[in-house]
């Protein structure tokens, strides 16, 4: 399987060729015909006998490049998570999960908000699967540099849900990740809006509504998200 890149005005694209392959028409139909969540936007050209397909991957970087540096939570768990729901959305599309290339050269990400998109090669394959899935997210974490000025408690977690005996299961995995990203989010919640500070200087009609809406937000999210979250509020003379 050989890749190329190609520029076409302000658009790049990975270039992937088909000709001594065995197509799998079906999963190239549906990739090139349908916009997935997930995948790479794809066309699929022929001329005379040679059959390419093209993938968009402009304004992307690969996982490779993204992940070159220490790597911090977010950005570890929303590429994670990125995948995990490409596996478990190639079902949805009758899509062969083994066609889906688990390769860090290959997945590309929006440094914008950290969304992965991985390539779809419609090709007859008799890879893994769900196997070389969990060995692909295992050596990610043991190759991988992470931020060390963060509680890294979340990386022992993942590793030890890879190691566990029996088959992966990716749909527990992407439950997992979505649970870690929650626990984060509200880590940031509660670091924000640990005390509210009103100052009676301001207009006390106001203020009033203001405080009562806030005080109801915080409690809030304080029963759905955590329940160690201390909510003050302290008036400015």
């Amino acid at each position: 399987m050989e890749f190329t890149y190609e520029n076409q005005g302000t658009n790049t694209y990975l270039c992937c060729d088909l000709t001594d392959m065995e197509i799998d028409t079906m999963g190239l139909g549906m990739i090139t015909n349908n916009r997935i969540p997930g995948f790479v936007h794809s066309i699929f050209t022929q001329i005379d006998d040679r059959k390419l397909i093209k993938y968009n991957v402009s304004s992307r970087v690969p996982m490779k490049q993204f992940f070159s540096g220490p790597v911090n939570r977010k950005r570890l768990l929303n590429v994670f998570a990125g995948i995990a729901e490409v596996l478990t959305v190639s079902e949805e599309y009758m899509l062969d999960m083994n066609s889906v290339l688990l390769d860090m050269d290959y997945i590309f990400i929006d440094v914008s908000d950290y969304s992965a998109e991985a390539v779809y090669v419609p090709a007859v394959t008799e890879n893994g699967g769900n196997t070389e899935a969990a060995l692909f997210f295992k050596n990610i974490m043991f190759t991988t540099q992470f931020d060390s000025s963060e509680n890294c408690d979340y990386v022992a977690e993942i590793i030890n849900f890879l190691n566990q005996r029996g088959a992966f299961s990716v749909w527990q995995f992407k439950q997992m990740l979505d649970r870690l990203k929650r626990q984060a989010n509200a880590g940031v919640l509660e670091q924000k809006l640990q005390v509210i500070y009103i100052s009676p200087l301001k207009s006390l009609h106001i203020y009033k509504r203001y405080s009562l809406l806030c005080l109801a937000a915080l409690q809030t999210v304080q029963q759905k998200y955590f329940h160690t979250l201390q909510i003050e509020i302290y008036y400015i003379p």
